[in-house]
């Protein structure tokens, strides 16, 4: 049985990357047999079900029927990689059924499990790290390594395990140097030369040194001592210089004008022109005057006629 999605399908060509891994697992039930699944990975690094199918035992046949049906759902994509174990029989199929249109690459761990079973020694420090090697250069350092270390495991890699195990292999873009900061870019720690003040020794108390390196005599007591810290550069010195003395060139920031909101002042003339016609206003409405006379901020910082502040 065999079982694809095409909503899945659809969703592995359009959206996820183009890499499957294509494992299969022992059905321990009602019913026996293999449970195989092929995989990829999405945007979010998560495992994206694409296909999977039932067949009796992991051999040539089998999986060749099962690759042959998920060939026929997504076709081959372009840069199409499948990721297995060291499965002989899953091995052969791949070959036969996608040929050289794929990447075919195999799973390091169970490598190293039947690596294991016929070496041993320091041969095994170097193979993690030649796994993992990300430019041509580093792997084929480590490679020589093996190869001192054990040239019996030369032979057997390349008869047993021919398919890509390293990052250097991989397809793509390859890296001209490691990931991360260059050694020569690094951060340098505080005291250090060409970066926050050089060192100083603990035996001579010498600026420009360690200890490790000190050829001094030790400093005996009595013996007048450097200053705590190296002093300032000189160009430093009259850039510290330059800036004070533009600070203090520098004119005083004037305080702008207190300018009164615009409702306040159209208050005040509405008062003006109500105080103007005071004598001739009922009793109501020099209540309500009053009011606002009373409730109005800042009346007395207003500009208005001698009239309205008597």
């Amino acid at each position: 049985m065999f079982v694809a999605i095409k909503a899945c399908v659809d969703g592995f060509l359009v959206g996820c990357r183009p890499y499957l891994g294509v494992d299969s697992t022992h059905l321990t039930g009602k019913y026996n047999g293999q449970l195989a699944a092929a995989t990829a990975i999405d945007g979010h690094n998560w495992m994206y079900p694409v296909a999977y199918g039932i067949f009796y035992k992991e051999t040539k046949a089998d999986w060749g029927w099962f690759l042959t049906q998920l060939k026929r759902a997504i076709g081959i994509p372009q840069g199409l990689t499948i990721h297995t174990d060291a499965c002989k029989g899953l091995e052969t199929a791949v070959h036969k059924v996608f040929g050289e249109a794929v990447e075919h690459r195999e799973c390091f761990r169970h490598l190293m499990h039947n690596f294991r079973k016929h070496f041993e020694g320091d041969v095994l420090r170097y193979m993690w790290p030649c796994a993992w090697a990300c430019t041509i250069r580093r792997h084929q350092w480590l490679w020589d390594r093996i190869t001192e270390n054990c040239p019996e495991a030369i032979p057997y890699l390349q008869s047993e395990h021919k398919q890509i195990w390293s990052r250097a292999k991989f397809s793509g873009p390859k890296l001209e140097r490691a990931a991360g900061r260059p050694r020569v870019k690094r951060i340098k720690a505080r005291g250090e030369p060409g970066k926050r003040g050089q060192y100083q020794c603990k035996r001579c108390l010498q600026f420009g040194h360690i200890e490790k390196g000190c050829f001094e005599p030790p400093t005996e007591l009595g013996v007048e001592l450097p200053p705590s810290f190296a002093g300032k550069s000189k160009k430093k010195k009259e850039r510290l210089e330059l800036q004070s003395s533009l600070l203090l060139k520098s004119p005083r920031r004037v305080q702008p004008k207190r300018v009164e909101p615009k409702r306040v002042q159209h208050q005040a003339h509405l008062l003006t022109l109500i105080i103007l016609r005071k004598d001739v206003l009922s009793p109501l409405l020099n209540l309500m005057l009053n009011y606002h006379l009373h409730f109005l901020p800042n009346l007395s910082q207003l500009k208005l006629p001698s009239i309205l502040l008597l």
